[in-house]
C-alpha cells in the first residue's frame, strides 16, 4: 500500500510541476521546401527540409523553479500519415547550462536546428518540392522538454516562415 501511495504522490507532484512550466514554439523557420532540381541532381547539401525552431520555456505559476538544461532531453514529435514520429534533438548552447533559475513569469529560450525528416522513411524519393508533406506535418509539430522528474510538451506554434533558397 505504501508503494502505491508513494507512486501516487510522485505522479501528482510531477503533474503539478509540469503545470507550472509552459513551453511554446515562438517561431519555426523551414528551409529547403523547394529544391534546385536540374538534370536529376539536387544542388544542395541536405536532401530534405530542415527546421530551425525557437522555443520559450515559461514558469507560468507560483514559485521559483530550477531547470537543468544540461541533463534534460529534447524531442521533436509530429504526425504524418497516421504515424507518430519522435526524434531526439540537441539545442546546442542552451544545453551547456547546468541550471537555470526561473522566477514566476520568467522565461528562457532555446533554439533547435534539425533535418527532422531525414532517415524516417517519410520521403521515399528526392523531390524538388516538399510542400504537401510539410502541410500535413507542421500543424502537428511539438517540442518536448524532459527532465528526470517532469516533461513539458509545447502548447502552440506562434509563427512559421519559409526560408527561400538562394
Amino acid at each position: 500500500m505504501k508503494k502505491y501511495l508513494v507512486l501516487l504522490l510522485i505522479i501528482i507532484s510531477n503533474s503539478l510541476f509540469a503545470q507550472q512550466m509552459k513551453l511554446t514554439i515562438e517561431k519555426i523557420w523551414i528551409n529547403g521546401v523547394e529544391r534546385d532540381y536540374k538534370n536529376g541532381e539536387i544542388k544542395v547539401h541536405n536532401l530534405t527540409p530542415s527546421l530551425k525552431i525557437k522555443c520559450r520555456l515559461i514558469n507560468s505559476l507560483g514559485e521559483n523553479q530550477k531547470i537543468k538544461p544540461f541533463s534534460a532531453s529534447y524531442y521533436i514529435e509530429y504526425s504524418f500519415k497516421d504515424s507518430i514520429y519522435r526524434k531526439e534533438v540537441f539545442p546546442l548552447g542552451f544545453m551547456d547550462n547546468e541550471n537555470i533559475n526561473l522566477k514566476p513569469g520568467e522565461s528562457t529560450e532555446f533554439t533547435i536546428n534539425d533535418n527532422f525528416i531525414e532517415g524516417t522513411g517519410i520521403i521515399e524519393e528526392v523531390k524538388s518540392n516538399y510542400s504537401m508533406e510539410l502541410l500535413e506535418i507542421l500543424p502537428t509539430i511539438k517540442v518536448i522538454y524532459k527532465e528526470r522528474d517532469f516533461y513539458v510538451y509545447s502548447s502552440q506554434i506562434k509563427s512559421v516562415s519559409i526560408v527561400k533558397n538562394n
